[in-house]
């Protein structure tokens, strides 16, 4: 049986897709957002997950809905 991955795996999945499609380095979206590279990569790798705040910023960025970058909840 396959694992899904966990929601912050997801949610960093997505937020890797939408930067890559923008052809924007990991730093360069830290800017954006007024992040550290490293705080952006460990959101991606589902190390850890942005508040609220954060994520707002983060769709704004990469010019996405908000609703595009949270996983579903499985049930």
């Amino acid at each position: 049986m396959v694992e899904s991955p966990t929601f912050g795996a997801e949610l960093g999945i997505r937020i890797k897709e939408a930067r890559v499609r923008l052809q924007l380095s990991q730093g360069e979206l830290a800017r954006l957002v007024k992040l550290s590279r490293v705080q952006i990569a460990r959101y991606e790798a589902g190390q850890q997950q942005p508040n609220a705040e954060t994520m707002w910023r983060l769709a704004d960025a990469l010019g996405v809905k908000l609703e595009d970058l949270i996983p579903p909840v499985a049930s």
